[in-house]
């Protein structure tokens, strides 16, 4: 049963394929890459020459006719709001920070399918892939993941009996950043950014594009991802002299920020979402915000788009052990402290 997921809670940059019959809830097995990973200066050039296009949501009728014969216009309002906002979400945010390429064009899944032949190979794309595992029917542990090149209506997707589109990504529902070549949609091997929302937010979109042009930028330049891990090492020391911007939701789980008496050691400032995303469009200078997904802490100054703190890749993956914004400030300090030393 082959699929694509990125495996749960520790990943953020995951180039991996994998097949799900897992005895227990979070545990994949892992098949090898294929020389996405590692990715070559040619590869990584490609990406930036071409064209590129962004998935936009659409509306189902057959959603909207359900919904309406339903008679439950909180939910019909919540669906076409959603698709609306994400929408304008995910173009003011392209428009804004993108800049590796230079035509961007925005369409639905269903017209990207539409692209026939050799026009694919004019196209990079950004797509968001929803994934979700449940039970297998008939089986007592077996998992089965679905995948969603679309955001559908159900009742965590779309909010259904919560009536509400701020569902958190969690280890068995979440949704992914996918960056491929056109004739490689489908592939299961792709760069993927783990969202923090299952329909992503601005921070979440602003995040995943900023990571990714970091990550193909380095690779266009050779920089190996030993190299890479060197610079953010030196990078995140400038968290010290810049004030941190933590969404009000973040704030209040203790999960994210840290329990008992580890507190992030610099100075932060509480916003809210609208806020949060004011301050990375208008890149206010003196700010860094975090962004916290898939249980990592990850930080971005907001003047320059500069990654300050990510999680540190292995052979696959980028894995972090920074598992809350609390933990992430306590390792930039002891960096910091460790260069003093020295």
């Amino acid at each position: 049963n082959m699929i694509e997921l990125q495996s749960a809670i520790t990943i953020y940059l995951v180039i991996i394929a994998t097949t799900i019959n897992a005895q227990v809830a979070g545990l994949y097995d892992s098949y090898p890459i294929d020389g996405y990973t590692e990715l070559s200066v040619k590869k990584a050039t490609e990406f930036a020459e071409r064209k590129l296009i962004v998935a936009t949501l659409d509306y189902d009728e057959d959603i909207v006719k359900k919904l309406d014969k339903n008679k439950d216009p909180e939910k019909l309002s919540t669906y076409k709001s959603t698709i609306k906002e994400f929408n304008a979400d995910i173009k003011e945010m392209v428009d804004s920070l993108w800049t590796l390429n230079k035509s961007v064009k925005y369409m639905s899944y269903e017209d990207i399918q539409d692209i026939k032949g050799d026009d694919k190979s004019q196209y990079v794309v950004i797509i968001m892939v929803r994934l979700h595992e449940k039970p297998t029917p008939g089986t007592s542990n077996d998992k089965t993941v679905e995948t969603s090149y679309d955001i559908t209506f159900d009742k965590a997707g779309f909010g259904g009996d919560q009536k509400t589109n701020q569902i958190r990504s969690t280890n068995s529902h979440f949704t992914l950043m996918r960056v491929c070549l056109l004739e490689n949609l489908k592939f299961p091997n792709q760069m993927t950014i783990p969202m923090g929302h299952v329909v992503p937010q601005p921070a979440d979109i602003a995040f995943g594009l900023t990571y990714m042009d970091w990550y193909i930028r380095s690779k266009m330049a050779d920089v190996s991802d030993k190299d890479m891990v060197t610079q953010i090492n030196e990078s995140c020391k400038e968290l010290a002299t810049l004030t941190l911007l933590i969404s009000e939701e973040d704030a209040k789980d203790d999960d994210i920020m840290g329990k008992g008496n580890k507190t992030y050691p610099f100075k932060s400032q509480i916003v809210t979402k609208e806020e949060l995303e004011a301050h990375i469009l208008a890149k206010t200078p003196d700010y860094a915000y975090v962004n916290y997904g898939h249980n990592s802490a990850c930080a971005v100054k907001v003047e320059n788009r500069t990654l300050l703190r990510v999680p540190k890749p292995s052979e696959v993956t980028l894995i972090s052990t920074e598992t809350t914004i609390a933990k992430m400030g306590i390792s930039v300090q002891k960096l910091i402290e460790k260069g003093e030393e020295e």
